[in-house]
């Protein structure tokens, strides 16, 4: 039985996004090396920085750059550059330090 042809997409799908839509770090975090450093990273640093400041033992679920990989590449992979975070606080810093998931920075023109 013939079907019906499939109608256009109004917006393209992840897959069809350009890589400068992704962002410039994207393909950095799909690298093998990024996968090994954050599993090993984790499992040698397994409780979250900012919970254990407040007293709290959290199992740390996300690795996080200090130092942008945008702005700054060669300390993608310096452990001096990461901390060990749980989700919530890993988002917190993400939103007050850095304007939020992938918005400019506060006081950013444009």
């Amino acid at each position: 039985m013939p079907t019906r042809p499939q109608r256009p997409r109004a917006t393209p799908t992840r897959n069809d996004r350009s890589p400068s839509a992704r962002g410039r770090s994207s393909d950095f975090y799909r690298s093998l090396a990024w996968r090994r450093f954050r599993r090993r990273y984790l499992a040698e640093h397994p409780l979250c920085v900012d919970c254990l400041d407040e007293g709290v033992e959290t199992l740390a679920t996300q690795l996080d750059h200090l130092q942008p990989v945008v702005d700054r590449p060669d300390l993608a992979l310096d452990p001096s550059n990461v901390a060990a975070r749980c989700a919530t606080h890993h988002s917190r810093r993400t939103v007050r330090e850095h304007g939020g998931f992938g918005r400019r920075r506060r006081g950013e023109g444009g």
